[in-house]
């Protein structure tokens, strides 16, 4: 039963339509996010200072600022729903570099492709792959800055 929750789950992170509804949730979070000025992290341990940054986002926000507070678009780059949305986007881009590089490099018998054309595949596919977990590593290491 256990397994058969996790191959489900699996299937269900690497596939493309997967990623690509994250990646546009992503961008468009990040779209309202950079809508709104973000509250420095700082700003909370210093009275004085949040309350003169209060009273700015009241002068170009007018009466919207207790409402935008109130939903934190203020806060949106530490908001968990952004958080959420690029931790899944890392794991599912994570998954399907380990089911790539599975695929790629587990052969019958271990042999390595003897035609040109198999071997231009597996590098194509490898060098994508190496790329996906960099932008992925870039990301995580984004989403690690944002929370501290």
């Amino acid at each position: 039963m256990t397994k058969n929750v996790f191959n489900r789950t699996w299937r269900f992170i690497i596939r493309m339509d997967v990623v690509v509804v994250l990646i546009v949730l992503v961008l468009l979070l990040a779209a309202l996010g950079s809508c709104f000025p973000q509250q420095p992290p700082n700003l909370d341990t210093d009275p004085d200072r949040l309350t003169l940054w209060e009273s700015n986002a009241l002068v170009r926000s007018g009466g919207l600022t207790n409402i935008l507070t109130a939903i934190g678009a203020f806060r949106f780059f530490r908001s968990p729903l952004l958080i959420l949305s690029l931790v899944l986007l890392a794991t599912s881009t994570l998954v399907c570099t380990i089911n790539r590089w599975k695929t790629l490099w587990r052969r019958p018998g271990g042999r390595v492709p003897r035609s040109a054309a198999q071997c231009r595949l597996v590098h194509t596919c490898a060098r994508h792959t190496t790329t996906c977990t960099a932008i992925a590593l870039v990301g995580l290491a984004g989403l690690l800055a944002l929370v501290k």
